[in-house]
């Protein structure tokens, strides 16, 4: 009798105990608000068990507001408010109250719905994780300054014994967008290069001009702990046309990159702009026809570093 009176006892206290603990308020600090005042960043996320379209109550001493859940990363959430017509009421680094209590019938019933809509238990496990946006939505334009140096160069028509060294500058501006799977971004853009190849046996040096068309794919990995920095991949390629001049004679073709590959890292500077880095290795390849009508071909495998913004315009 005992022991069952002890066991009742013990479930009873142990169920008080989640009951608490689920209805618990919590104190949380405003990461950024939008420039609308219509949405704002926690560093609440997927490890804590919130979902696309979750609702809870945020207050202050002053005001309650009820908000849910838009876009969803591991560490870091976006909400907006649910009433269209209200702004929110918080600023950057404030901190509030999250009541948790709030875990309402009509969240789990959208959550479930659109669970049963996107058929998530037949994907691949691999795949079940990215059903929801992962990441605070990336800025749509990227503008971008690098600096580059030949590793390898060769020519058609040009002697083993002749020593080149081919440096440059190059300027790209593009738009891009996610793809359906978040940690992918698609790219579209132009390229211009302008860099000069000395010749150091002739004592010359040849000014070449390249404007190209670029298209990309890139991966993005998980954000570090607690931020939205991100290390990235691209795999990209390019097309257009190449001018450049030795010895008073001009040569004008064809230049394309197949491929080149981006290894870079995004920092988050502002609600709408990311400090873009990174390193590219890039297989260039130019078929170039001089005045006479002489082709040469020319392949070289460069090294570049880049420095850009990622912004939106809005």
């Amino acid at each position: 009798m005992k022991k069952t009176v002890f066991i009742i006892l013990v479930t009873f206290f142990y169920q008080l105990l989640t009951l608490a603990i689920a209805f618990a308020d919590e104190l949380i600090i405003i990461q950024s608000v939008s420039n609308s005042g219509k949405s704002f960043i926690i560093n609440h996320g997927r490890k804590d068990d919130l979902f696309i379209g979750q609702q809870r109550a945020f207050s202050t001493d002053k005001i309650s507001i009820i908000c849910q859940v838009t876009e969803l990363g591991p560490y870091y959430s976006l909400w907006e408010v649910s009433d269209k017509k209200a702004t929110v009421p918080f600023r950057k680094d404030q901190t509030v109250l999250i009541h948790t209590a709030l875990r309402d019938i009509t969240s789990q019933v959208i959550y479930e719905e659109r669970k049963k809509k996107n058929n998530i238990d037949l994907l691949p496990a691999s795949l079940k994780k990215d059903m929801g946006t992962r990441y605070v939505s990336r800025p749509n334009y990227i503008v971008r300054a690098s600096i580059s140096r030949a590793l390898s160069d060769s020519s058609s028509g040009q002697s083993s014994q002749i020593h080149t060294t081919k440096q440059g500058y190059h300027i790209e501006a593009l738009y891009t967008h996610k793809l359906f799977i978040t940690q992918f971004d698609w790219a579209l853009g132009l390229r211009f290069d302008k860099e000069s190849e000395e010749i150091k046996e002739y004592d010359m040096v040849s000014p070449i001009q390249r404007q190209m068309i670029v298209a990309e794919i890139s991966y993005h990995f998980e954000p570090f702990t607690r931020t939205l920095n991100n290390i990235f991949l691209t795999l990209g390629v390019g097309l257009g046309k190449t001018k450049s001049s030795i010895d008073s004679m001009d040569k004008e073709g064809v230049a394309y990159s197949l491929p080149y590959f981006k290894l870079g890292f995004l920092n988050p500077i502002s609600d709408s702009t990311y400090l873009v880095v990174d390193g590219t290795l890039e297989s260039l390849s130019t078929k170039e026809t001089f005045i006479d009508a002489v082709d040469q071909n020319t392949t070289s495998l460069n090294g570049k570093i880049t420095l850009g913004l990622r912004f939106s315009i809005l």
